[in-house]
């Protein structure tokens, strides 16, 4: 039932995963020899990438404390900009209205302006990252993006696409903001021969003001997909939430911006408690990424096939009964990971099917909620 693994991490895709994550680490030294340092990571797609840009300086430093030097360059926050926040139908919703809202708490950030937006987005961190027992460490809005505390306003975006419509409304927003001074390292599914008209005319206005890199590769194996093979991040989003702020804060409706959600950057830890074979596939699929890295590096003509088959294989094994592209495999580890961090709260849950876990409060629970924003 797991034989679809067989199909998207083959011998070539992970080639050209490494060949991603060495563009991708040979980008950030440049941007990090001109003075770049905060990094902005919107997709649980992208997040891989980035750490296997560290996995090249761990291989290619000439000692320990280069590659500290240059993981610790780098100031980190996991923003997400996903707009599937649910199944609804209401047209005061839509993809741009979210990517603005999640635009405008980077903004907000950045100019160190003190916004409602911004204190409802911290206080939905603290209160259900701490509900739902999310390590919020790279997720809570950091205050060294403040320009008044770094002393400038340039940011690194690594993002992901596959159509192009995501970056051409994150960049749509940032232009309306008035946010300039970005760099966006773009990995791009399919080699970008699946980018559309007026997304990929948006991403070449971007290259030749010298904003962006895109950097093809052949299949994305870790967008919208399970935690898995992302490197066990979830994302969680809170669609009464949306819902009760975009009626209830007069901004929001003004701004026509909304967004609540937060990353579950470790959504998998319990995983090596309560089931180390599942939680083998992730380290069997690290190994395999870390090995064709070092092949890359090496210039070895090709990544040996017998380690890709036997790898595969034993994440299949591993699987067992499990789905691992059924999105409900993905709500069933969260409900696995509160039951094991005993946060025994009865919530109602359902799952996108880009396994994005929606996270629904009583209507007394978002009033409550929203009354210490407002």
């Amino acid at each position: 039932m797991n034989e679809f693994i067989k199909e998207i991490i083959t011998v070539s895709t992970l080639e050209s995963y490494a060949s991603g994550c060495v563009k991708i680490y040979d980008t950030l030294s440049k941007l990090k020899d001109i003075g770049y340092k905060k990094l902005i990571i919107p997709s649980r797609g992208a997040y891989p990438f980035y750490y296997g840009a560290q996995t090249v300086s761990v291989i290619t430093g000439s000692r320990w404390g280069e590659s500290f030097e240059f993981t610790t360059h780098f100031k980190k926050w996991l923003l997400p900009f996903t707009s599937d926040w649910g199944g609804h139908s209401n047209p005061d919703f839509s993809s741009r209205k979210s990517r603005m809202f999640w635009a405008k708490i980077l903004a907000d950030v950045i100019n160190g302006e003190e916004t409602i937006h911004l204190r409802y987005f911290r206080a939905l961190v603290s209160t259900f990252g701490n509900l739902l027992t999310v390590n919020t460490g790279d997720v809570y809005p950091p205050a060294n993006f403040s320009k008044n505390v770094s002393g400038d306003d340039k940011f690194i975006f690594i993002d992901t696409a596959i159509s192009g419509r995501a970056i051409h409304e994150i960049i749509t927003a940032f232009r309306d903001l008035g946010l300039t001074n970005y760099f966006i390292i773009l990995v791009v599914d399919n080699n970008g021969n699946l980018l559309e008209g007026e997304y990929k005319n948006t991403i070449h206005t971007e290259k030749g003001q010298g904003r962006l890199v895109d950097i093809p590769v052949e299949k994305i194996f870790s967008e919208d997909a399970s935690p898995l093979l992302n490197r066990g991040i979830s994302a969680l989003v809170f669609p009464s939430i949306i819902q009760g702020a975009y009626a209830e804060i007069p901004d929001f409706h003004r701004d026509e911006m909304v967004g609540a959600g937060i990353w579950f950057i470790d959504s998998l830890s319990h995983l090596r408690h309560t089931d180390p074979e599942r939680n083998g596939i992730m380290g069997a699929l690290g190994t395999l990424l870390y090995a064709a890295i070092n092949a890359y590096l090496d210039g070895e003509s090709e990544f040996h096939s017998h380690m890709v088959d036997f790898d595969t294989s034993n994440m299949i094994d591993r699987a067992g009964k499990l789905r691992i592209d059924d999105p409900k495999s993905t709500e069933q580890f969260f409900k696995d990971r509160l039951h094991y961090r005993n946060a025994n709260i009865d919530l109602d849950l359902d799952v996108s099917g880009s396994h994005v876990v929606r996270v629904n409060f009583t209507e007394d629970e978002v009033g409550k909620f929203l009354k210490c924003i407002k």
